[in-house]
């Protein structure tokens, strides 16, 4: 029985709960408060009640409680049939306005992908929405230090299953307008609440023969990511080699010793490599589904030997039998199909989903942003390596891990496996934690915690014996980022003493390990618990190794772990999920696999820099409070400097890692790759390339390194031809086209000859080792440059000494260099190695239309100053009934005859501007015709005045220079007799120069290039690969002919006073082309003034002679296959030359007459 209710009070001498301070603090300390105090009253305890015997049902009603209650139901019935009246009426209408797009829609989920549900349509349709809306982003374009957040709280969401991983929203993403809408906020809602859709199993296999790959690919090959790994045959006992120690389980190779009995009956200890996945076979699985696990066993050659796997316990309780299959036993394949997937499975849930992005990835990034400065040191350093980590972490959070999202309905596991498999992914992990709980010194405890290398050098290699080539690749990658990280935190801060007065790093330190311990699988020492020990070395230590261990981790770690599309592409090779017996997915799991690794593919910007784009050093603060290092900005751009040069080294030695395991000759078990890059097909595909550099003329002489192509060397690259008189005994001169066309552009000039004529080293101006031994010289001014006299110093001091001059300096000494050395810029190297460097005749085509016009026509409308005004106005009537009659024509770009009132000048035609001419051959009669019709008004006049031209005036700006008489243009002798031409040519020729009269002239000028553009542009139907090398040099001797001809024409109307150089190129640049091809290449981007534009920019941003290491090299690095297999197989099947023998190494034993099979450098 209750007595009654006790008033609640305090205690004597307890303070509340909010109290501040202590209970000393709290008591008072004077007679007013005393009195002010409240009564204390000792609260009483409630007490116990018994219930009521006998005992009697109670369901709350009665006989008066149910009429009351019938008769309140009566009184409301007519409201409720009101209301389902309304009801209908309003169902009725919105099933009218809504059927058919409701209609459509259910017609149309079920008219694709049949054997999935609607979950996973609908995130593959928006995923796709998303795809193509979407841009790569770059570190200048997205990484503006200006949208950097301050430092904060984050808002965070727990994530299902794991315990003590709390994930940041994406709303706290940096780099992002803080801007919530209507159509964000539906977004948002969709995301979160995609996951609460019913899943439903469809089993609907695949037929016998039909190809998973062609399958997923089918739906999702819009947007799959690129595929880099190569396996030549997936399902082979050496593909199991590859995937354990070269592929996905490369990181989780462990060695067991077994016991055996020798051919003489003595026991011995073999070693044996081993690949778990036993740890997934006690998780349940939803019906008719096989269940994880296998151990594979690989013997000391690393040939798999044997696959042991655990099965479930009993229905008692008992330990399940563990079953051994051998290579050749029945169930062999069917055991390395389950332990492919198996491996398949535990990497991406335990390595990629929990270790990267939920443990270690999240941990660095919460507390970066929750106690580092934005304008922190480490701040800025970590924030490309941090990019849309937070926006990922919160997509894995919504479509990853929650119940019945993309994860879960992936694999294969009920949702009791599934939290079993997220409570048991700390102890699965291999990260450092197991090598740091075991250690007792504090020192060593913080390196095997944090350390990669050491955890490499002194965990993982005493236990292997020997490193793997995949962990070997590993630690040399550990060692250049942390030499990066090193650098750039000794830029900033001068030892472990200033850094510890850091409040913020110390913070940021504690924090990033905290988290990961409270996701660890056991605790380890808490960090709040080891202020005093942490010195300042060890403080330093710990700092450096974290922030390379979290940029290592998500390189690459992250590579290593979750660039996987050549396993989630094909359900026969790999899969989440598997029916009992069957070795290949169904169609469901097969594209859920397939779906899951297209919509986790989100491009970032590249860690390498390949263009001004990719450069993020911008990121470095210029100074910082606790900074005691004088220019910290520069310290730091020099380190960032040197780990690109690095990255640079290392991507070539790792690609010549992987083109050796794809030669014929490699042997297991060194016929293996770890890619990074795309190889097409995993054995040597017999395609043969070269290349071939073609573009215009300015633009061919600048990714040389040359001079304009107005210098006096105007052949380079080409040739070697300069302005001298053609009576000169070498030959040479602007316009003489005596050469033979075949031989005449013979290749002679290569990328070493130009790189000498800038005095540097071939693997200088490529970016390439130096090595032991080199030596270059000049062809043109014979200056030596080797190893033994400076080598790569004294190159370094002549960049210097270019570098600390004025442009106009520069410009000055650039000129005189290229005057001594063939119009080569001093330390201007070529931009890119090639094997022929041919001339784009579209450009000279276009520029010859261009010249012919100005000379036939447009030179006749130039107003000159002494001119009468008879005659002005004579020039001005014609070139307006002349642009009247032009822009009748419509043509794509309007053509300005003569010079206006406003200076405009005459317009130069681009390529379809030029074809629409050609076809309209009346607007070309109708120009000659109004001008035939002004000379006949004012001939003689105007011929006096155009005599009178030739000595007129120079005017400048300001009326400077007037009466300065311009300067008498270079004349050039034509030899037209000395070209090679057979007698109809011949006879062509002398008929242009027999026809003295202008009009003559100019007709036989427009005839020829009508023929050559006729030659150039006809017969392009066939393949290049059809087309004979006798064949080709008939094509090539044709089209030389009608440019000959076309060149002929237009000296005899131009004469010598235009400097054409593309006169000499059309000739020789066609015939190359067209033995190259089998017709010419048109590399031109005419037409499209915007298109070529960008063009040239994005070329520009490519190659540059200013910023080494950052230009298309490293897109182009093959160099180091061109060398390594002319130094191999290629030896015997060289051409025999000097230049052949040079970049081989070898000498030659040359007989007379010998044929040499010649070949192109195979990739």
């Amino acid at each position: 029985m209750k007595t009654g209710t006790p008033p609640m009070v305090r205690a004597p001498d307890m303070p509340s709960r909010t109290d501040s301070g202590s209970s000393d603090d709290a008591k008072p300390s004077t007679a007013a408060a005393d009195a002010e105090a409240p009564a204390v009253v000792v609260q009483h305890s409630f007490a116990s009640v018994q219930p009521d015997l006998p005992r009697k049902p109670n369901y709350w009603i009665s006989c008066c409680k149910a009429c009351v209650l019938l008769c309140l139901a009566l009184l409301c019935q007519p409201i409720w049939f009101g209301t389902a009246i309304v009801l209908s009426f309003a169902l009725t209408g919105v099933s009218i306005v809504a059927g058919l797009p409701i209609v459509f829609l259910i017609l149309y989920f079920y008219s694709f992908m049949p054997h999935n549900d609607l979950y996973t349509q609908l995130l593959l349709l928006s995923y796709k929405v998303l795809f193509f809306a979407r841009y790569k982003p770059t570190a200048r374009g997205d990484m503006l230090p200006g949208l950097l957040r301050p430092k904060e709280q984050l808002e965070k969401r727990a994530i299902a299953y794991a315990v003590n991983i709390l994930v940041p929203l994406s709303s706290e993403e940096e780099f992002k307008k803080d801007r919530i809408t209507f159509t964000s906020t539906l977004g948002i809602l969709f995301e979160e609440n995609l996951h609460r859709l019913p899943y439903y199993q469809r089993n609907a296999a695949f037929a016998p023969g039909e190809d998973p790959v062609e399958y997923v690919m089918s739906y999702v090959g819009d947007v799959f990511p690129h595929v880099n790994q190569i396996y030549r045959e997936k399902t082979s006992d050496e593909a199991c080699t590859q995937l354990a120690f070269f592929g996905l389980g490369a990181h989780r190779i462990e060695v067991e010793t077994e016991t055996r009995t020798d051919e003489h009956g003595n026991e011995v200890e073999a070693k044996m490599y081993v690949v778990r996945t036993n740890q997934l076979s006690q998780l349940p699985v939803r019906e008719g589904f096989e269940t994880y696990g296998g151990d594979a066993y690989f013997d000391a050659e690393w040939r798999i030997e044997k696959i042991v796997i655990q099965t479930q316990l009993s229905s008692e309780g008992l330990p399940g039998p563990l079953v051994t299959v051998r290579p050749g036993e029945r169930g062999w394949e069917y055991a390395k199909f389950c332990w492919r997937s198996s491996l398949f499975s535990l990497v991406t849930l335990v390595d990629h989903l929990y270790g990267v992005h939920m443990q270690a990835g999240n941990a660095c990034v919460v507390a970066m942003r929750q106690q580092l400065s934005k304008d922190h040191p480490i701040r800025r350093f970590l924030t490309p390596f941090s990019f849309q980590t937070i926006s990922v972490n919160d997509n894995a959070r919504n479509n990853l891990v929650n119940p019945r999202s993309m994860g879960p309905r992936c694999f294969a596991l009920t949702d009791i496996g599934m939290d079993l498999a997220w409570s048991a992914a700390p102890t699965l992990l291999q990260s450092g934690v197991e090598a740091a709980k075991a250690q007792t010194d504090p020192k060593l405890y913080w390196r095997a915690l944090l350390d990669r290398g050491w955890y490499i050098e002194n965990w993982v290699k005493p236990r292997l014996g020997k490193l793997t080539p995949w962990w070997e690749q590993a630690l040399e990658f550990w060692n250049v980022q942390k030499a990066f990280v090193t650098a750039f935190m000794e830029s900033y801060w001068s030892g472990p003493e200033a850094l510890l007065q850091d409040k913020e790093a110390f913070k940021f330190l504690v924090q990033s390990v905290s988290i990961v311990q409270s996701t660890s699988s056991d605790a380890i020492t808490h960090l709040a618990e080891l202020p005093a020990e942490l010195s300042a070395e060890i403080f330093w230590d710990a700092t450096i190794n974290l922030i390379a261990r979290y940029t290592n981790l998500v390189t690459a770690g992250h590579e290593q772990v979750g660039t996987v599309p050549v396993y989630a592409q094909d359900a026969s090779f790999c899969a989440f999920a598997w029916k009992k017996g069957e070795m290949m997915a169904t169609k469901q799991a097969a594209l859920n696999a397939a779906v899951l690794m297209a919509f986790t593919s989100t491009p970032m910007p590249p860690l390498m820099r390949k263009t001004e784009e990719d450069d993020w050093s911008f990121l470095f603060p210029s100074e910082w409070k606790s900074a005691d290092v004088p220019s910290p900005k520069a310290r730091a751009d020099a380190a960032y400097n040197q780990f690109q040069a690095d990255l640079a080294r290392l991507e070539v030695k790792y690609q010549a890692f992987n083109d050796a395991a794809l030669a014929a000759d490699a042997t297991f078990p060194n016929n293996f790759g770890i890619w990074a890059h795309l190889k097409p097909g995993g054995t040597a595909s017999g395609v043969f390339i070269k290349f071939v550099l073609v573009a215009d003329k300015p633009f061919m002489r600048h990714v040389c390194g040359c001079a304009s192509h107005n210098h006096n060397s105007f052949g380079a690259p080409f040739c070697n031809c300069e302005d001298k008189d053609a009576t000169h005994d070498d030959g040479c001169g602007l316009y003489n086209l005596s050469h033979d066309p075949a031989t005449h552009y013979n290749g002679s000039i290569t990328p070493e000859v130009l790189a000498a004529r800038a005095h540097l080293p071939l693997w200088y101006v490529l970016g390439m080792e130096e090595p032991d031994q080199w030596r270059v010289q000049c062809d043109k001014c014979g200056t030596v440059i080797d190893s033994k006299n400076g080598g790569l110093a004294k190159i370094k001091e002549v960049e210097k000494h270019l570098a600390e001059l004025s442009p106009a300096e520069r410009k000055k000494v650039h000129e005189e260099h290229a005057k001594k050395c063939g119009g080569q810029h001093l330390h201007h190297g070529p931009l890119l190695p090639y094997h022929h460097a041919a001339y784009d005749p579209m450009h000279g085509f276009h520029s010859e239309i261009n010249a012919l016009f100005d000379e036939s026509v447009n030179q006749y409308l130039a107003i000159r100053p002494n001119d009468s005004k008879s005659i002005k106005q004579l020039k001005e009537q014609t070139q307006a009934d002349l642009n009247a009659r032009w822009k009748k024509e419509h043509l794509p770009k309007f053509i300005q005859w003569g010079e206006d009132g406003k200076g405009s000048k005459f317009s130069q035609m681009n390529g379809p501007t030029i074809r629409r001419v050609f076809a309209a051959p009346r607007l070309v009669t109708d120009t000659f015709d109004l001008m035939a019709k002004g000379a006949g008004t004012g001939a003689k006049e105007v011929g006096a005045s155009a005599a009178k031209a030739a000595g007129g005036t120079k005017k400048g700006k300001g009326g400077k220079g007037k009466g300065k008489p311009k300067r008498k243009a270079k004349d050039r002798v034509v030899r037209m007799t000395d070209a090679c031409l057979d007698s109809s040519e011949d006879e062509a020729a002398e008929t242009a120069e027999a026809s003295t009269g202008d009009g003559h002239r100019v007709g036989a000028a427009f005839l020829a290039i009508m023929s050559f553009h006729d030659c150039i542009r006809s017969n392009h139907k066939r393949s290049a690969k059809e087309i004979t090398m006798d064949e080709r040099l008939v094509l090539a001797r044709k089209a030389t002919r009608a440019a000959l001809r076309m060149e002929k024409a237009m000296l005899s109307l131009i004469g010598t006073h235009r400097r054409r150089t593309y006169a000499h190129d059309i000739v020789y640049g066609t015939h190359m082309l067209y033995v190259l091809y089998g017709r010419p290449w048109n590399a031109a981007t005419e037409g499209s003034e915007h298109e070529h534009q960008n063009m040239k920019k994005y070329f520009a941003r490519m190659v540059n002679h200013r910023t080494k290491g950052a230009d298309v090299l490293g897109i182009l690095r093959l160099s180091h296959a061109y060398r390594a297999l002319m130094q191999t197989d290629a030896v015997h099947c060289l051409p025999r030359t000097g230049y052949a023998a040079g970049r081989a190494n070898i000498t030659f034993a040359a007989k007379e007459g010998a044929v040499v099979k010649r070949a192109m450098w195979r990739v």
